[in-house]
């Protein structure tokens, strides 16, 4: 049997593999003159003789503290955090023998089988150990995040102590705001980081190190070093994506670009986009399809104008007496052909929306009228009130759409909509205010019948090419090139294919509501919601809280079940025990713990030290967890 390994011997260059991740990392250390408490290395076959263990201790000295050191720890994409054993203030070579065969042992535990199918590890666990000088710590202990995590390339670091606020540490400067409270002082800290940056030199960890350490009489040491997994699904769904969508915004942080959300919530089709295309040149504000979303946001060079207060009678009579003749007049000609040309429906959806944007959008601005209503509401109460028939109700809402995207089918195209939603409010016998003239649904409903019309048009050239519904995934400017012709370009056909496998993806992605700079920002969460904060990681979820108090009672959790678990704390036995749950939140715990940690590694978003949270939330209630920002909102109290 080999002798076991002397950690920091420079006739070594590098240890075997069969005594673990860990101890080749603390080798690499020790070699680099870097401060790690004296350390032995034994492979798990040394690990169960006693007489190795008794020689190692005899170099070393009593307490020891005995730690795993496995071959599936501390990998750059798999770190099993607090998965296996480690045993501190070890004396007596009785103690020592049991401690070493117990940590051997934590490989084979139900919890690591768990972990590694939840990773996709084939390799079977191998619990080495490392037997360590104990440290008594004097000054403080805790983590050391190099980088935050989910955030390779962050340009700050996090200094955790267990029951303190964090600190966070500049890294290009080395920048640090310590509180009167803190453990250590700002030299201290200062020093620590110091050591840190060592750290990251002598193990290339340029992606951010996961460090352990201690202060104690003898001063600073380091206890163990380790990669941090960044998950980045723990963020934004598809998150590099989307970052990489928005950076055409970056150096731009005066304007802010938001989805319009109330009319587009979903990918445009390719018609739709070419539609934006056609008339951004005439909005007030700028536009963009942004991964088939659509974004506005204050033009640069838009003048501020003070606008004059306008009466309601003069709204109205300017409305109908010159905009609403003007729009009509646009949309006359190519209403009544059955089959309207696509270069003439295009220019009336241009005409219709200059007017809008130039002449009527300002005038309701200075009455003082919302912009925008919902017509469908507005004609069914006519209805339920009496005041037209069923026939007449169709006929005026044939051309609104469900959503505003000139690929959807209209009203008039599946009327069984309409009746379902006149069957529905007959009865509630609920005619309310939407009974009144509103220019909020006016001005709708002159969209939805210019869009209508450009919708038309490509039926008709959909029909003459063969092609049915392909025609809205072809774009549209190429379209009108050759929209004399009898058969499809099959580019065009091609094209059509390509953009719906293009939308199926881009339905996946989890667009910001706002952007800036080329960053997201926060989810807006409703107002006057109850909100709980912590410290955490992840995108913007929602779910149904499930409060558990201990791991024995976790329920089982489908695919669709949307579990938001509420628990007291997390362990690593806690994180994989969660596997499903669209969140974990904590009451107690640590940032960069073990369990916090395995959370992320496993991908889902977690908040820590979310004071009350587990003692005020309820089964059933219906919450927004924000794991980036620490924030859980109560939507709906069960």
């Amino acid at each position: 049997m080999t002798s076991p390994v002397v950690l920091g011997d420079a006739r070594i260059a590098s240890p075997s593999p069969s005594v673990g991740r860990k101890a080749i990392t603390l080798h690499r250390l020790l070699l680099a003159g870097l401060p790690v408490p004296p350390a032995i290395a034994l492979s798990p076959i040394q690990a169960q003789d006693a007489y190795a263990l008794r020689e190692a201790a005899g170099n070393l000295g009593y307490p020891l503290a005995v730690r795993s050191s496995a071959n599936v720890e501390d990998m750059h994409d798999a770190a099993a955090p607090g998965l296996f054993e480690s045993i501190l203030d070890v004396s007596g070579d009785d103690a020592l023998l049991r401690a070493a065969r117990d940590v051997v042992a934590s490989g084979q535990t139900p919890l690591v089988r768990d972990y590694l199918q939840a990773r996709g590890i084939s390799l079977p666990a191998k619990v080495a150990i490392v037997l360590q000088r104990q440290i008594t710590p004097t000054v403080a202990q805790g983590v050391l995040y190099t980088r935050p995590p989910g955030q390779p390339e962050s340009s700050v670091a996090i200094l955790e102590i267990p029951g303190e606020t964090p600190l966070w540490i500049d890294r290009e400067g080395g920048g640090m705001h310590v509180s009167a409270g803190f453990s250590l002082t700002p030299s201290q800290a200062s020093e620590l980081w110091a050591l840190a940056e060592q750290t990251e030199q002598a193990l290339s960890g340029d992606a951010g190190l996961d460090i352990e350490w201690i202060w104690g009489k003898e001063g600073l040491y380091i206890l163990q070093a380790r990669p941090i997994v960044h998950r980045h699904d723990l963020e934004d769904q598809n998150n590099s994506e989307v970052r990489s969508l928005l950076a055409f915004s970056r150096g731009d942080k005066e304007r802010l670009w938001q989805l319009d959300a109330t009319h587009n919530p979903l990918p445009l089709s390719p018609a739709q986009a070419g539609l934006v295309h056609e008339v951004a040149p005439l909005a007030p504000y700028d536009m963009r399809v942004v991964g088939g979303y659509l974004y506005t946001a204050k033009r640069r060079d838009a003048e501020r104008k003070d606008r004059q207060a306008m009466s309601q009678q003069c709204l109205q009579r300017l409305f109908h007496d010159e905009l609403l003749p003007k729009m009509e007049g646009a949309l006359a000609k190519v209403e009544s052909q059955e089959s309207p040309r696509l270069g003439d429906a295009l220019d009336a959806y241009k005409r219709v929306f200059s007017c809008y944007t130039e002449e009527l959008a300002p005038a309701l601005a200075a009455a003082g009228e919302q912009q925008g209503g919902n017509p469908l509401s507005a004609w069914i109460a006519r209805a339920v009130a009496g005041q037209l028939d069923k026939n007449e109700l169709l006929k005026q809402v044939a051309p609104i759409a469900p959503a505003w995207d000139v690929s959807v089918p209209t009203y008039g195209e599946t009327p069984e909509r309409v009746e379902r939603a006149l069957a529905i409010r007959l009865g509630t016998a609920d005619a309310n205010s939407a009974m009144e003239e509103s220019l909020r649904e006016s001005d709708d409903m002159l969209f939805y019948r210019a869009q209508d019309v450009v919708r038309r048009a490509l039926l008709t050239l959909a029909r003459r090419w063969g092609v049915g519904d392909h025609i809205f995934f072809m774009p549209l400017r190429e379209i009108l090139k050759v929209e004399t012709s009898e058969a499809a370009p099959k580019t065009l056909v091609r094209a059509a294919g390509e953009s719906r496998d293009t939308i199926a993806k881009q339905r996946r992605l989890e667009m910001p509501l706002s952007f800036t700079g080329g960053e997201p920002l926060p989810t807006r969460l409703p107002p006057n919601v109850e909100i709980w904060r912590g410290l955490g990681t992840g995108g913007y979820v929602t779910g149904r809280v499930v409060r558990v108090a201990r791991l024995r009672d976790f329920p089982v959790i489908g695919p669709d079940d949307q579990t938001v678990l509420v628990i007291p704390t997390v362990t690593p036995a806690h994180a994989l025990a969660a596997r499903g749950a669209v969140a974990v939140v904590c009451e107690y715990g640590e940032h960069l713990g073990h369990g916090a940690a395995m959370a992320r590694e496993l991908a889902i978003p977690c908040i820590v030290g979310c004071k009350r949270a587990w003692r005020e939330l309820e089964t059933g209630d219906q919450v927004g967890v924000h794991g980036d920002a620490g924030l859980v909102a109560r939507l709906v109290r069960s």
